[in-house]
C-alpha cells in the first residue's frame, strides 16, 4: 500500500512540474476577439522528438484531471515552445507558425477526434481548432497552428487547449504571446497656430477700442497686454473691448496660451486714441498682412487702415507702402477718395511678393504723401513696423535636381548628357558659378541651358522624377517660381524661357514663357498651380533660341515649386 502511494505521489509531482508553464497562472486571459476566416493549419506529429534547448524550464502548475473512457485519466502537459517563444517580436501582419511540444501525461491515449481548440484571446486569423494525431500515454507530439500577426503595435496572446471527441476540454492552457513593436496609433492632435489679423478699432468718442482677431488653434486661453492693460480671456474668444483707453499711441499685444501655460504665439497692433481734434488729422491706425506672416516669393495681401481723428471730413489723398523703408521703389500705392470725420478707411493691395526671406525687416507707410490735405497735425503721417519674412516650403528644386532630368536638344532631336561642355554644338545643360548679365556674382549656382547651336534651336529638361519618384500631386496654393536671365558676356544672347506642366488630367500645358535679350536684366516667372490641384504632374524646362543661337547662355538662377508653410 505504501509503495502504491509512493508511486502516485511521484506521478503527482511530475504532473505538477510539467503543467505549470502553460496554465493560466502565466498571465491574464484577454477578451475573445471576433474570429477571422480560418487559415489552413500546419500539423506535425512526431512520437520520438529531439530535445529543445535554450528555452526556460516551465514552472509546475496543476490542471484538473478529466476522466476518460474506462476510468483512465486525460491529461496534457507543456514541454516546450518549438517556435515563437513568449514575447517574440514580429512585424505587423507577419504570417507565422506557432508550434508547441506537448506530452500526454495521462493514462488515456488521445484517440481519433481529439482536437487542439482556440479558447480565448487574440485569434491571429487561426482556425477554431486543429486535429490532433493519436498519441499514447507518455508520448510527445508537436502541434502547429498557422497564424498572422495583428496590424497594430502591442502585446497579444492567444489561448488554446485540448478537447476530447465528445467536446470535453482537458489539460493546461497552451498559449502564444507575441509583441508587435511600433508607436501606438496616435490620437489625432491639432497643430497649434498663432492668432492673426489683430485689429483695434477706436470708437468715435475715443471711449473704447474694439479688438478683433482670427483665433489661434490649440489655445487654452488668451492674454491681452498694453499700457495699463492686462486681461486674461478664455479660449475661443475673438473680440475684446477696451474701455477708457489712454490717449495717444498704444501698442497692444494678443498672446495665445497653450497647454501647461506655454505660449503658442503673439501678434501686436498699434492703436491711436485722439478725439476732439479740430480740422482734419489722418494717421495710420494699423497695417496687417494676409497671410499674417509674409512668405518669401509668395503673394502677400497688404491691408492699410487709415483713420481721420479730426472733426472735419478729409478730401482725397495718396497713401504709399514700402516693403522695406530703405527701398527705392514703392511696393503699394492707393488713391483714396477721403475719410469722413472720426472714421476709418481700409485700403488693400494684392500680389506683392518679397524676393527673399528676412529675419527682420522694417516696413514703412505714409498717408497724404503729396500733402494735398491740410491737417491739424502733419507730423503723424508716417508709420513704421518691423516684421519677419519666412521661407516657403520648397516642394521641388529644379536647379539642384537638374542631373535627374532627361535633357534633349533640337532640331533634330538629340539626347544630351548632363553636365555638358560649353563647346558642344548640340547644346548643353550644366551648373555655372560665374556672373550674371547684371554684373552680380551668382549666389550658389545657376542651371545653364544652352539651346542647340542652330537657328531656332532649343533645349529641354524633363523632370519626370517629380511624379514617378516624388509622387507630386498639385495642391491648392502651390506655385512655380523662377528667376532667369543671361550670363555675363552673352552680348548676342536672345532666348525664350518656357515652363511646361505635364498633368495627369490636363495633359501638357505651357505655364509661362519669358523672352530675354542681353541687357534686359533678370526676369521673374511666377505661376499659380492651383488650377491643376489634385492632379499628378511633372515639369519640363525649355529654352528656345532665336534666329541665331550664339551666346544663348541662359541661366535659371532659381526654379522651384513652393508651398505655403
Amino acid at each position: 500500500m505504501k509503495g502504491r502511494c509512493a508511486v502516485w505521489l511521484t506521478i503527482a509531482l511530475l504532473v505538477l512540474f510539467a503543467l505549470a508553464c502553460n496554465m493560466p497562472g502565466r498571465g491574464g486571459t484577454p477578451e475573445v476577439e471576433p474570429e477571422t476566416p480560418p487559415v489552413a493549419p500546419v500539423v506535425t506529429a512526431t512520437m520520438t522528438l529531439p530535445p529543445v534547448t535554450g528555452l526556460p524550464s516551465p514552472t509546475p502548475t496543476e490542471a484538473p484531471d478529466v476522466a476518460g473512457e474506462g476510468g483512465c485519466v486525460l491529461r496534457a502537459a507543456y514541454v516546450a515552445d518549438v517556435t515563437i517563444p513568449d514575447n517574440t517580436k514580429l512585424e505587423k501582419n507577419q504570417a507565422f507558425v506557432k508550434t508547441w511540444r506537448i506530452r500526454n501525461n495521462g493514462t488515456c491515449a488521445w484517440g481519433e477526434g481529439t482536437k487542439f481548440v482556440y479558447v480565448s484571446g487574440e485569434t491571429f486569423g487561426a482556425p477554431a481548432s486543429v486535429a490532433m494525431p493519436s498519441t499514447a500515454p507518455d508520448a510527445q507530439v508537436d502541434i502547429s497552428v498557422s497564424m498572422t500577426a495583428p496590424a497594430a503595435p502591442g502585446t497579444y496572446r492567444s489561448n488554446w487547449q485540448l478537447q476530447d471527441p465528445s467536446g470535453k476540454a482537458y489539460g493546461g492552457i497552451f498559449y502564444v504571446q507575441i509583441v508587435i513593436e511600433g508607436p501606438a496609433t496616435p490620437t489625432p492632435t491639432m497643430t497649434p497656430t498663432v492668432p492673426s489679423n489683430l485689429v483695434g478699432t477706436v470708437a468715435t468718442d475715443c471711449k473704447t477700442i474694439t479688438f478683433t482677431w482670427t483665433a489661434a488653434k490649440g489655445e487654452t486661453a488668451y492674454r491681452i497686454e498694453g499700457p495699463g492693460l492686462l486681461v486674461n480671456l478664455p479660449a475661443g474668444t475673438t473680440t475684446y473691448v477696451w474701455n477708457n483707453p489712454p490717449a495717444g499711441n498704444s501698442v497692444v499685444t494678443l498672446i495665445a496660451v497653450g497647454q501647461s501655460g506655454t505660449e503658442i504665439g503673439r501678434v501686436s497692433v498699434t492703436v491711436n486714441v485722439a478725439c476732439g481734434v479740430s480740422g482734419v488729422d489722418l494717421y495710420v491706425e494699423s497695417i496687417t498682412f494676409e497671410p499674417s506672416t509674409p512668405v518669401a516669393h509668395l503673394p502677400l495681401k497688404v491691408l492699410l487702415r487709415v483713420r481721420n481723428r479730426g472733426m472735419v471730413d478729409s478730401g482725397s489723398f495718396v497713401a504709399r507702402w514700402w516693403g522695406s523703408r530703405d527701398a527705392t521703389s514703392v511696393s503699394c500705392e492707393w488713391n483714396a477718395s477721403g475719410v469722413t470725420a472720426g472714421s476709418t478707411v481700409i485700403l488693400g493691395c494684392d500680389n506683392f511678393r518679397y524676393p527673399s526671406p528676412y529675419g527682420s525687416i522694417v516696413t514703412k507707410v505714409q498717408v497724404d504723401v503729396e500733402n494735398t490735405v491740410a491737417e491739424s497735425d502733419e507730423t503723424n503721417n508716417v508709420f513704421e513696423n518691423t516684421i519677419a519674412v519666412v521661407s516657403p516650403r520648397v516642394v521641388y528644386d529644379f536647379v539642384a535636381k537638374a542631373p535627374l532630368a532627361s535633357w534633349q536638344s533640337g532640331d533634330p532631336v538629340t539626347g544630351l548628357t548632363w553636365n555638358g561642355t560649353t563647346g558642344d554644338a548640340q547644346g548643353f545643360a550644366r551648373w555655372d558659378m560665374g556672373s550674371l548679365e547684371t554684373g552680380a556674382a551668382i549666389q550658389g549656382q545657376c542651371l545653364e541651358t544652352h539651346p542647340k547651336w542652330v537657328a531656332n534651336g532649343w533645349i529641354t529638361g524633363a523632370y519626370a522624377d517629380l511624379y514617378t519618384t516624388e509622387h507630386y500631386v498639385v495642391q491648392v496654393g502651390d506655385r512655380f517660381y523662377a528667376t532667369v536671365g543671361l550670363l555675363q558676356g552673352a552680348n548676342a544672347g536672345n532666348v525664350t524661357f518656357k515652363v511646361l506642366l505635364r498633368a495627369s488630367s490636363s495633359g501638357t500645358v505651357t505655364l509661362a514663357q519669358v523672352t530675354d535679350a542681353y541687357g534686359d536684366g533678370l526676369k521673374t516667372i511666377s505661376v499659380d498651380l492651383s488650377p491643376y490641384a489634385g492632379q499628378g504632374a511633372d515639369i519640363v524646362l525649355r529654352v528656345d533660341a532665336g534666329d541665331n543661337a550664339d551666346q544663348d547662355w541662359a541661366c535659371w538662377l532659381r526654379a522651384e515649386v513652393y508651398r505655403y508653410p
